[in-house]
């Protein structure tokens, strides 16, 4: 029997419509559910790698790598603007926690290539940078660290590349002398910076961003900013990461990360409400969410794990969300050329968006297999007819 009912197009991830008992897509979604992204083949050098000539072909000793972009369109020039995490000193990933920085890097075309533009945006250590712009026009730019170039970075490094003969990321970390367990240099202070326009100047803010809970335990501090400003209200709507003990739910010995839902009334807003003090969204481990709403006002997010590579979560009201049970992207980027590769990681999965709220293209950071910690940063159009 045919429906419009709209409570049986959850079964179709609210991406889609149920029709006589099949999903019927929306155009960026395919899938027997519609979980999957609709990903076409991009250029083999799109996105951004800090330097080199095409993947893997790191042959420029200004080769750097870079984890993860957050793209917008500059609303003067028409140039696509990427902020993303650079391993300063031509360090690989496994640096990240002193060696990374916050570039700014331009494109004519949205999927690139990228070319950087000028020296840090913020310096060591800043990290997971989420590039917005307010219906005012305020550009804000969320982040982790505080940039202050106060750790000590790793130095002995190469082509992109940790020159460590031991790539395990805390014993690399244990044997610099940066402190980047805590303060602002730590990977959980979360704060941003604004400006006028994506020319800036830019004004950072004077506090770190904290959650407000109701739950005992230190809850104060989060990590990965990850922001939505809902379309009719105006309110923020944030999906934070904290570590799966923070909650009273779950024992101290769960380690892994667990993500929950925060608001906030305004972009600079310094305190966020919890609206999960108890138990995180769900029971498992999550990261690296994306958030955002789609033209029917309905919440999706993307992150890094959930249905293997990565999860796809839906919601009708941004409190009560459902995952989906494919991954919406998988480790295969498939280049205009024909040819495609095998990526041994992907993660860091960011969007740009239409007006409308229709994904148009998807960000992520990207590691070649068996290639020490060298990653950079892929950019891939989705389908949109």
């Amino acid at each position: 029997m045919k429906t419009d009912d709209s409570s049986a197009d959850q079964e179709c991830a609210l991406n889609g419509k149920l029709v006589n008992g099949s999903c019927q897509c929306d155009p960026q979604w395919s899938g027997v559910a519609c979980g999957q992204l609709r990903l076409l083949p991009t250029p083999r050098n799109s996105g951004f790698e800090g330097g080199g000539d095409g993947r893997g072909q790191r042959n420029s000793s200004a080769v750097a790598s870079t984890w993860g972009g957050s793209v917008i369109q500059d609303p003067t020039t028409k140039e696509y603007v990427m902020f993303v995490s650079r391993m300063s000193h031509h360090c690989g990933l496994s640096a990240w926690k002193t060696n990374s920085e916050i570039v700014q890097a331009v494109a004519t075309s949205p999927t690139g290539p990228y070319v950087q533009r000028g020296s840090a945006v913020l310096g060591r250590f800043a990290h997971n940078p989420s590039i917005h712009a307010s219906k005012s026009g305020a550009i804000f730019l969320f982040h982790i660290g505080c940039g202050k170039n106060s750790t000590q970075p790793i130095t002995d490094c190469v082509n992109g590349t940790t020159n460590s003969p031991d790539l395990d990321r805390e014993k690399l970390l244990r044997s610099s002398t940066a402190s980047a367990a805590g303060g602002c240099d730590g990977p959980h202070y979360t704060t941003g910076m604004s400006a006028p326009s994506l020319a800036g100047p830019w004004t950072q803010f004077k506090k770190e961003i904290t959650l407000k809970s109701s739950r005992a335990g230190n809850t104060a501090h989060i990590t990965n900013p990850c922001v939505l400003a809902e379309r009719n209200s105006g309110l923020l709507r944030w999906i934070y990461r904290q570590p799966a003990q923070d909650w009273p739910s779950i024992p101290s010995n769960q380690t892994s990360e667990r993500i929950g839902i925060a608001t906030a009334d305004s972009w600079s807003s310094a305190e966020l409400q919890d609206l999960t003090p108890h138990a995180p969204l769900f029971p498992f481990a999550l990261e690296d969410a994306f958030i955002w709403q789609n033209r029917r006002g309905e919440y999706h997010a993307l992150t890094h794990k959930g249905a293997g590579v990565s999860g796809h979560l839906y919601s009708r009201d941004g409190l009560s969300w459902a995952i989906g049970g494919t991954s919406p992207y998988n480790t295969t980027l498939a280049f205009t050329d024909g040819t495609s590769l095998e990526v041994g990681k992907r993660a860091r999965p960011q969007l740009l968006l239409s007006a409308a709220g229709d994904p148009l293209l998807l960000t992520t950071g990207c590691g070649l297999r068996g290639d020490g910690d060298f990653v950079f940063t892929s950019v891939q159009p989705i389908a949109q007819s």
